[in-house]
């Protein structure tokens, strides 16, 4: 299960609430079908109207605040099988754990992927416990194999990290 989004408070008087997404585009939480809260509780969510960047929604065919009051807070989760596949790339959380390789030597693990707006970076954790910040380029990361979950390094720029 993958958090996509967050359900804030409520709104106005008839039992809405508005719902903040987690997706790089915003508009992207209306094409799943199928939302969950504690990983297992399947949600009926109605998309009403989007104000900014938030959507004002019903859950449950809920008409009354303080039925809705229980909701508030909660993430809203996805099924991995959800996901649309992608043709060219990978999702952060299919990095995570992926076996590191530089020089054909096992390195570490990678413990996250991230994104501090200026680019994507890896945080990977090396075998001799030092953490090390990977920018997610062509030039820092020479290959990412999705299938068999190795990320291969440039040691032009890790060798005397490692």
């Amino acid at each position: 299960m993958l958090v996509v989004a967050k359900i804030l408070n409520n709104y106005g008087v008839k039992g809405l609430v508005k719902v903040k997404s987690f997706l790089e585009n915003p508009d992207d939480l209306r094409k799943f079908k199928s939302f969950y809260i504690n990983f297992t509780e399947k949600v009926d969510i109605e998309f009403i109207t989007k104000i900014k960047t938030n959507f004002i929604c019903r859950i449950n065919k809920i008409y009354r605040n303080e039925d809705a009051k229980s909701f508030i807070n909660s993430d809203l989760f996805i099924k991995e099988d959800d996901l649309p596949e992608l043709k060219n790339g990978y999702y952060f959380f299919q990095l995570e754990s992926m076996i590191v390789k530089m020089n054909g030597k096992i390195v570490g693990k990678v413990k996250s992927a991230n994104n501090h707006g200026a680019g994507d970076y890896l945080e990977i954790l090396l075998e001799n416990k030092k953490e090390i910040l990977v920018p997610l380029n062509k030039d820092h990361v020479l290959e990412i194999d999705l299938k068999n979950k190795m990320i291969f390094i440039n040691s032009e720029y890790y060798e005397d990290e490692i």
